[in-house]
């Protein structure tokens, strides 16, 4: 798909933390989908209440997990950083220090999925892919983030 990047610098997101080419993955399985719940669509804008009291919290949605299609993946246009994000309990989870190396990271391993002719992530999710994912976006895999738990539950 093609992300709207002229919109994505209008609501705040530093260019240079966009990816080059305005082609995103869709989807990657059991990783990630553009498939969003109810009315949401990728690129939307939320924006976070409490009590009934808008805050000035602006959230661009940019995806959702594929097999949990209510938990987000979300830009924080005052920090560029893609985060997890559960509207159900307000809960979020570092995942990327930007757009640019979110979809990186899902490109590496959507590859490495059609290279192996799987529609089954845990079977690329490896050593090999942890350190070359490393590479790409080094805070991706601090101590709670997203990346490190994704590696845990499909490696073993």
């Amino acid at each position: 798909m093609r992300y709207p990047r002229d919109l994505l610098v209008s609501k705040g997101i530093d260019p240079n933390s966009l990816p080059e080419d305005d082609e995103v993955p869709d989807r990657v399985p059991a990783l990630y989908t553009t498939e969003l719940p109810g009315d949401l669509t990728a690129f939307d804008t939320i924006q976070l209440s409490a009590e009934g009291t808008d805050l000035d919290v602006r959230l661009i949605v940019v995806g959702a997990v594929d097999q949990t299609p209510s938990m987000l993946y979300v830009i924080d246009p005052g920090t560029g950083e893609v985060l997890q994000f559960d509207p159900s309990s307000v809960a979020v989870r570092g995942v990327n220090s930007n757009y640019r190396l979110f979809v990186a990271c899902l490109g590496r391993i959507a590859w490495a999925m059609e290279t192996a002719n799987t529609e089954e992530v845990g079977r690329v999710l490896n050593a090999g892919m942890r350190y070359t994912l490393r590479a790409v976006d080094d805070t991706a895999f601090e101590e709670g983030a997203w990346w490190p738990l994704v590696f845990e539950r499909f490696e073993s």
